[in-house]
């Protein structure tokens, strides 16, 4: 039966916004039981009765030591209607097996992997096809490379950008990944594109596909240029399917005898079966780390964030605009962090970089106008005392055999920017956060985001007691995961948020995984677990 509450909302106030209510409705399932413990939330979508379609990998047990996929149909009221589980289980002679991506069209679920088949000798890329109608599973191969032209194009290794483990989507942010698949916003088409090392030239495999798995135009890129010196950041695709466009770092000659700046420059460029087309994108004397690519109707933009000192510092946001049909450059703006951006993190105006800071989503609003939400991200090791169990650090006064160590993932302040639709900086926010978990407790900390009408809603878990900062400023902080009360933050159209508790930790049998968002148009819903025990938290406005 499902649990239902109409929220009472009360709002904390902070120094942006005074009184403004955000009202949701909260609904709960019921706790029930579930088989695998070591799942993770892969794909989710809404379907076309308000239910909710869930895939998750999971890693099986003593008694069940198989992996692979799990499938759940929820309906609008959170009751578990179908499920189905799909075992990962290949012969002897098909080796590295690597997952690319998952995305839903209508109500099926396609599973994208790659493998080497030793039988073959050759490297093979399957997509497998689930109905959550039915829960019918099919698989079809999508293209094959033989060790004989593999051996003309370079050496790649098969490992994705993503997946390794929970925190491997912060941690490869540097890298560039072998191989990146992207769909377009319509779902409409697809690419798979594989980035070969070569002592010759740069050298991408390309192949693009429609939403019927069918092969629209595969190619191959190459460019006269050392392949240390290119880096492939994203991979995006046309609404019409009939257009790739790749965006890259180059370290051209000319780049690196630059006396200011980074030593580089970025490059767009617009692959069709047929033709090819580029553009140099000019750091000037900044430094920036990525760029994240977004295909607008007719144009393109490569927004991110840029700095004066290095690639890992951060003073504000990068934006370059493209005509997609001949790359003509529009707008290139370079937009300092506001003011009220730097009094938010610090209080006081201060001349200061950021630093550790990712890109978790760009949003682009009705007008093209554009949001980015970021957080700060690093992790770093931790030494104790195994007796007392004491904190020190490298300088302690403890001998090797009694030290203990472990890895401790930081999620600290969330960052919100709007840009309008020539790249002019509208408002930059810095929402303050401290928060840090082990490995298998980052879904219980970081956030989610939701955007409905222009208004950014993010959720997060955190102590009762907000602290106090200097400057009547407030930092949101946790000390118990299994223990943290849920909010919501809600930043409006011109830049203003204010915050209140959704649900009390008391009134809580399971703590919800606030990163693990399941996003809908005006709805989000979160797993929760503790120990087998699982239940999901409906967030509707």
């Amino acid at each position: 039966m499902i649990k239902s509450l109409i929220l009472i909302s009360f709002s904390f106030v902070s120094l942006i916004s005074f009184g403004q209510v955000i009202d949701v409705k909260v609904e709960k399932s019921e706790v029930f039981k579930d088989e695998y413990r070591e799942t993770e939330i892969l794909a989710s979508q809404d379907d076309v009765n308000g239910g909710v379609l869930i895939l998750r990998s999971y890693n099986g047990n003593t008694i069940s030591p198989t992996n692979g996929y799990y499938f759940e149909h929820y309906d609008s009221n959170l009751k578990l209607v179908k499920d189905f589980q799909l075992e990962t289980k290949l012969p002897v002679y098909q080796k590295n097996n690597t997952a690319l991506g998952y995305f839903f069209i209508d109500n099926e679920i396609h599973i994208a992997d790659i493998l080497f088949d030793l039988k073959e000798k050759a490297i093979v890329c399957s997509i497998t096809t689930v109905s959550f109608n039915d829960f019918k599973s099919s698989k079809k191969e999508l293209f094959k490379i033989p060790r004989d032209e593999m051996k003309k194009l370079g050496l790649f290794a098969l490992s994705p950008e993503f997946r390794l483990n929970a925190f491997s989507p912060y941690e490869n942010r540097h890298k560039s990944s072998a191989i990146k698949m992207s769909v377009n916003k319509d779902k409409s088409a697809f690419a798979i594109a594989i980035d070969f090392f070569s002592e010759k030239a740069e050298t991408i495999k390309l192949f693009v596909f429609d939403s019927k798995m069918n092969l629209n135009f595969n190619k191959v890129f190459t460019k006269d240029i050392n392949d240390d010196n290119f880096e492939l950041h994203n991979l995006e695709i046309s609404n019409d399917g009939d257009i790739v466009y790749l965006t890259s770092k180059v370290y051209t000659d000319e780049s690196k005898a630059k006396e200011e700046g980074g030593k580089y420059v970025f490059e767009i460029t617009s692959l069709t079966k047929n033709t090819e087309k580029f553009k140099v994108v000019d750091v000037e004397n900044h430094f920036i780390q990525t760029l994240k690519t977004v295909v607008l109707h007719d144009k393109i933009v490569l927004v991110g964030f840029y700095s004066d000192k290095n690639d890992n510092r951060f003073k504000g946001v990068s934006y370059f605009q493209f005509k997609s049909e001949n790359l003509e450059l529009l707008y290139k703006k370079f937009n300092p962090f506001s003011n009220q951006f730097i009094i938010d993190k610090y209080g006081v105006k201060r001349p200061k970089e950021l630093k550790n800071i990712l890109v978790k989503e760009v949003l682009v609003l009705k007008n093209d106008e554009v949001i980015l939400n970021a957080e700060e991200i690093y992790k770093e090791d931790m030494y104790y005392d195994k007796f007392d169990h004491g904190k020190f650090n490298n300088n302690g006064k403890f001998n090797n055999t009694s030290r203990d160590s472990k890895i401790v993932y930081n999620f600290n302040d969330i960052i919100s920017v709007k840009l309008n639709e020539d790249g002019n900086l509208l408002w930059s926010r810095n929402i303050n956060k401290l928060q840090n978990a082990v490995l298998d407790k980052i879904p219980y900390i970081s956030y989610s985001s939701l955007l409905i009408n222009d208004t950014n809603y993010f959720f997060l878990n955190a102590s009762e007691k907000i602290k106090n900062l200097d400057n009547n400023r407030i930092e949101f902080v946790d000390k118990n995961i299994k223990k943290s009360d849920l909010y919501v933050v809600r930043v409006t159209e011109d830049g203003t948020f204010n915050y209140q508790i959704i649900l009390k930790e008391d009134d809580n049998e399971v703590p919800f995984m606030v990163a693990n968002g399941i996003k809908m148009s005006n709805t989000i819903i979160f797993p929760g677990r503790k120990g087998s025990k699982k239940q999901l938290l409906k967030i509707s406005f």
